[in-house]
């Protein structure tokens, strides 16, 4: 895909000299239109790889080189911003994450619930290392990342669970 769109622009204030550059180009299959730009008929044709043919053809040689230069460079800026917005989005998601899980594990915590032994090691290791992914949470378990996963669920659904409890009481003691 195209990093952006490129245009190549030739003017002309004539408009019989437009229709007949069009009519060349056309010939020599460049897709070129024309449009009135205050008094001058511009014929355009857009694509990357039309300009630079085009650029050739006339022997504009510096012309091309520099064009590819500054396509490739473009291609390159998009590919890192690419990069980077996706390991971006990925932290974000990690530190979510494991927000969300501290915040069940507190909230466990804070009414002294006591859950099996391989849940509360997930739950240690997670208050231990709050910045670390799951990934590495597991290494430190010497367990897979979907078998934490799967904890990580477990723990969050006694929570939820907890939370749906002493919600439905507050609703019966505040209908009372």
């Amino acid at each position: 895909p195209e990093v952006q769109a490129y245009r190549l622009e030739i003017f002309t204030p004539v408009e019989s000299e437009a229709k007949f550059v069009q009519k060349i180009l056309s010939q020599l299959d460049f897709n070129a239109n024309i449009y009135l730009r205050l008094e001058n008929f511009v014929i355009y044709f857009k694509e990357g790889d039309s300009v630079c043919d085009f650029l050739g053809m006339i022997g504009a040689d510096l012309a091309v080189e520099r064009f590819e230069v500054a396509r490739n460079i473009k291609e390159v800026r998009l590919q890192v911003t690419r990069q980077v917005n996706m390991e971006t989005a990925a932290l974000y998601k990690t530190i979510d994450a494991a927000q969300r899980q501290i915040a069940d594990i507190k909230f466990l915590q804070a009414r002294n619930i006591k859950l099996r032994k391989i849940l509360a090691d997930a739950m240690q290791v997670r208050l231990e290392n709050p910045e670390n992914t799951v990934a590495e949470l597991a290494e430190k378990l010497s367990i897979s990342r979907e078998n934490l996963m799967y904890r990580f669920r477990l723990i969050r659904q006694y929570a939820k669970k907890i939370a749906d409890r002493e919600n439905r009481q507050l609703k019966k003691h505040c209908t009372d």
